[in-house]
């Protein structure tokens, strides 16, 4: 939270300095006072985070060091600095985005789902997504995390769900401009559309497979390396093996092995509760796609959903709701295809 409105100050074009000092009075002004100095390393919590985010608080340089963790979500900086030029304090910005993101998901969510069921059904298993995959607690927190998501769930309902198939595109795009890893479910559907489509849908030319790919390679590009973001190397080390108040000086030289065998050896974390449920949902709907006729088969959101959930753990291996948020809520509705009569999509 703190480091995306530093983010906005630094975008700007203000001095570290500048940033640091605007970034924390803001802060100040926007939390409770036990907030404050929770975030700012004041507390009695973790040895390892306090020192961390007191380093953060007490140097301008550190919080600087920080930001390319986060410069990569450019969509969502750039909306808080918009919202926020007319003097409202960008934090307050952050958590109005977050709800207001929240709200429309839930809503797109009972919209796709009333295209197949009664609209009171469609309403309580809207409510129970959004509350069984954590979706309603990310809306609550300061982070671009629910507006990601709405952007992704939204690019799969313009595509599987609406007659203007053709939104899907600025949506998807919109949402790798957002939290840049949606690539892990972008890419792998782009490809489905190539070799195998969405039911009625028609598939994708090579031609236009080539193009969407280059869109989201220059997206991605313009997310990564045109905004000086920290490697996917870094930020495992700062997020698996302590936090580093100057990542560029203390981060080692890679070591993809040692990163692959810590995946593996948290693969114990889907073995109850909320992660391996919505593992058995998508293969829940990928049986019982198997069990109509070929011409019935659309099981590619069910497929889709356990390729973004295993490989965001195998690069990144937590089981975060507001990160799994946005594959769990495909393999439901991927699911949900498959138990109740599909209708036809109604014109926009």
């Amino acid at each position: 939270m703190i480091a995306y409105v530093a983010c906005v100050h630094e975008a700007r074009g203000e001095a570290v300095e500048e940033i640091h000092q605007a970034t924390f009075a803001e802060l100040g002004l926007a939390a409770p006072a036990e907030v404050f100095e929770r975030l700012t390393g004041g507390d009695s919590q973790e040895d390892g985070q306090r020192q961390y985010r007191s380093a953060v608080h007490q140097s301008p340089k550190s919080l600087k060091a920080q930001l390319g963790f986060y410069r990569g979500r450019w969509l969502y900086h750039r909306l808080l600095d918009g919202l926020s030029q007319s003097g409202t304090n960008p934090f307050e910005v952050a958590f109005g985005v977050s709800r207001v993101a929240g709200a429309l998901l839930a809503l797109l969510l009972w919209i796709w789902l009333a295209r197949s069921m009664h609209p009171i059904p469609a309403l309580a298993c809207a409510w129970f997504a959004m509350e069984a995959t954590g979706s309603f607690q990310t809306a609550a927190n300061a982070s671009p995390d629910s507006l990601a998501t709405l952007l992704l769930i939204g690019g799969a309902f313009a595509l599987v769900r609406s007659s203007n198939s053709w939104m899907a595109w600025p949506l998807m795009l919109a949402a790798l401009g957002t939290r840049v890893d949606h690539a892990l479910f972008v890419v792998p559907m782009l490809l489905w559309m190539a070799c195998v489509g969405f039911g009625e849908l028609r598939r994708l030319t090579f031609p236009g497979l080539a193009v969407a790919l280059a869109l989201c390679a220059a997206v991605i590009c313009a997310c990564t390396f045109g905004q000086d973001t920290y490697s996917w190397w870094t930020v495992h080390r700062h997020t698996f093996h302590g936090y580093m108040t100057f990542p560029t000086d203390q981060t080692p030289p890679a070591d993809i092995a040692s990163a692959l065998l810590y995946s593996l050896r948290s693969l114990p974390k889907f073995a109850g509760g909320q992660a391996l449920f919505f593992c058995c949902i998508p293969l829940a709907g990928i049986w019982l796609a198997r069990r109509k006729p070929a011409g019935q088969r659309i099981d590619g959101l069910c497929v889709l959903a356990l390729v973004g959930i295993f490989t965001h753990f195998t690069l990144f291996p937590v089981l975060w709701p507001r990160l799994m948020g946005p594959y769990w809520l495909l393999g439901w509705l991927g699911f949900a295809d498959h138990i109740w009569p599909r209708k036809p999509a109604v014109p926009s």
